[in-house]
């Protein structure tokens, strides 16, 4: 099962992590893991594109340790803060829709801190 960990201070994210395996299907044909890499790696394309920002975690160890992690950093200006939310906002609803189809092979946590 993919795991997806939304964190949010307020209604804003300010991390998310995305880790493990759908098992849909096997590797190179799995669907859902390859709509949840297509919508978290348009986000982190974007977030570099679009923000300048380019630091994020990729592990890739095993089946159980694989994961992706990215963290907001602190001290940007308002302008930057507002796409880098709308951003990952955007990113968190394409997986909530993913979710919804799919959800026996992809679930989201979310929590606020």
């Amino acid at each position: 099962m993919i795991v997806i960990d939304l964190v949010r201070s307020g209604k804003q994210i300010t991390r998310f992590k995305v880790s493990g395996h759908a098992g849909y299907d096997e590797e190179g044909s799995d669907i859902v893991c390859s709509a949840v890499t297509a919508v978290v790696y348009g986000a982190l394309g974007a977030l570099e594109e679009l923000c300048g920002m380019t630091e994020y975690e990729d592990v890739e160890e095993g089946l159980e340790s694989d994961h992706i992690a990215f963290e907001v950093p602190k001290g940007m200006t308002t302008v930057l803060q507002d796409r880098v939310y709308t951003i990952l906002e955007t990113m968190a609803i394409g997986l909530k829709q993913i979710e919804y189809v799919y959800g026996t092979y992809v679930t989201i946590n979310e929590r606020e801190v």
